[in-house]
């Protein structure tokens, strides 16, 4: 009948029975001691339909389910979700970037990846499984020199060193020509440009400065009658028209 119970130890220890109240049925152990089940094989829990909604396979996965359907799977390397990952939120993100989302809206929000002193952090960007479809694009930080990557096409493109310097283009990834060369643009096969590109009614420049004067040295590209106006000093030198 309702609300009886199964009782087994001599304190009562655990117990079986239907609370009509819940209502529920429950497994209740009322010590500290561990409640274990044990089987000689892989062990079920399914709805009594039939679903499986988790199995414990001997020597082997844990398997997770919702409606019938595996989410999650533990594996001799670690686990492995089949579908979305919502982290602080049941609202997953913009479609083209959902398998992941973060939230925490009431602070500072962020994701940490930490490994070896002499070792590095990395984003791969992959769209296959061998060779370097496996790492097209790569966003990487070594911590054996400081140094931050980004990589395109499997090539390591942009580099900003431990002392802040820039490097970047189709060559020359990380060398410098000296020390106080703080930003360089490098292609050994094709010309190499710097753009600076203004509305037609402003202009664009080139400020030399020190830490006193952003800008005391300038050239200045004028767009609204097309000069080329050179300063020192702050003021200006010449200018071809």
């Amino acid at each position: 009948p309702d609300n009886n119970t199964i009782r087994f130890g001599a304190s009562n220890d655990l117990q079986i029975y239907h609370d009509s109240s819940t209502p529920q049925n429950l497994i209740n152990s009322y010590t500290s001691n561990p409640l274990t089940i044990m089987s000689n094989g892989d062990t079920s829990i399914k709805s009594n339909n039939g679903d499986n909604m988790g199995v414990f396979k001997k020597d082997g996965a844990v398997e997770l389910y919702y409606d019938d359907s595996k989410k999650f799977e533990t594996t001799s390397g670690g686990g492995q979700i089949t579908g979305r990952l919502n982290i602080g939120t049941s609202t997953e993100g913009h479609a083209a970037a959902d398998e992941l989302t973060l939230e925490n809206t009431a602070a500072d929000m962020g994701m940490t990846l930490r490994s070896g002193t002499g070792n590095q952090g990395a984003i791969y960007f992959s769209d296959g499984t061998s060779g370097d479809a496996e790492y097209r694009g790569i966003v990487l930080y070594n911590h054996a020199n400081d140094a931050f990557s980004i990589y395109t096409s499997a090539t390591e493109r942009l580099r900003v060193d431990s002392t802040g310097r820039i490097s970047t283009g189709k060559a020359g990834v990380g060398s410098y020509n000296d020390a106080s060369e703080w930003f360089k643009v490098q292609s050994n096969d094709t010309a190499a440009n710097i753009s600076i590109v203004a509305s037609n009614d402003a202009h664009s420049s080139l400020n030399l400065g020190d830490e006193d004067d952003f800008n005391i040295q300038k050239i200045k590209s004028d767009h609204t009658d097309n000069s080329l106006q050179f300063f020192t000093d702050n003021s200006e030198r010449m200018r071809i028209d």
